[in-house]
């Protein structure tokens, strides 16, 4: 569970978490690995952000530019956005590149990135074009001179999910009214954002791997439909290769079908003129 004891410090070896998403109204899933050592600041505070079940908030992706950068990591709640504002963080030295998959932070939001972009590894101080490049509406911290520092990175197959992420909306959300209303405004303005719905520690669970792989498989062909001609052909067949049958008529024109060699298997049916007989 999110928050317990068993959760890696920030000092150890890499660990892994699948985040649960609603895309399109589906339940799907990605696997995320956190490496501490890239940036030892921003896994501390993703830790600190599970455990106090921040993301039990269906926090939105409310920021999704496919040839950019898909973003997150503002409550739901109101009252839990105004409570995290002011946790800023230092920054982090900048280990690895903002390659395609690698998530970094800014304050409390979080982002993915949709491609490479080693634009925001380090920003040339009073570059407004870089700025601005990163965001319009200065959600994201400016790292003049640093860039932002990787953390994470999306593994396996997990980019296939990250890029069905509903993306129509691109920048339009204002982060401002989210951080005032939620997920209220959202919802109403906004309905068919994708957003998270739970963080667990560890791979994804079989269960849910089994329900991709039903949701993947190439449909079958549908099978024809029965009439009645062929389920009285079907049963003639069936008697004339069963060495014990046994016909009971009833009043209520039913007559019940025996198979030999499988005791208690009956199959009964009902015919609109006089019971079969054979």
């Amino acid at each position: 569970m999110v928050g317990d004891d068993s959760w890696p410090v920030t000092n150890r070896k890499p660990y892994l978490v699948t985040f649960y998403v609603n895309v399109d109204d589906e339940l799907d899933s990605f696997e995320v690995m956190v490496h501490p050592e890239w940036a030892p600041l921003g896994a501390a505070r993703f830790r600190e952000l599970l455990d106090a079940k921040f993301y039990r908030t269906d926090v939105r992706f409310f920021r999704v530019v496919p040839t950019f950068i898909t973003q997150f990591g503002i409550s739901g709640d109101p009252a839990v956005s105004a409570e995290w504002r002011g946790k800023t963080i230092r920054d982090d030295p900048v280990v690895k590149s903002n390659q395609r998959g690698y998530i970094s932070f800014a304050t409390t939001q979080m982002f993915v990135n949709t491609k490479d972009n080693k634009n925001l590894d380090g920003i040339a101080a009073g570059s407004a074009t870089a700025y601005n490049a990163i965001s319009s509406e200065k959600s994201l911290v400016c790292r003049l001179g640093m860039g932002f520092s990787p953390f994470a990175e999306v593994v396996g197959d997990g980019m296939g999910v990250v890029d069905r992420i509903f993306a129509e909306y691109g920048e339009t959300p204002a982060q401002g009214r989210i951080q005032a209303e939620g997920n209220k405004y959202l919802k109403n303005s906004f309905p068919r954002l994708s957003y998270i719905t739970d963080i667990k520690k560890g791979s994804e669970p079989k269960r849910a791997a089994r329900r991709k792989a039903m949701h993947e498989r190439k449909p079958t062909k549908p099978r024809p439909k029965a009439t009645t001609s062929s389920l009285l052909s079907g049963l003639q067949k069936m008697t004339q290769q069963t060495p014990q049958f046994r016909k009971d008529a009833d009043s209520d024109q039913r007559s019940t079908l025996v198979v030999g060699g499988f005791p208690g298997f009956r199959h009964a049916w009902r015919t609109s003129t006089a019971p079969l007989v054979y």
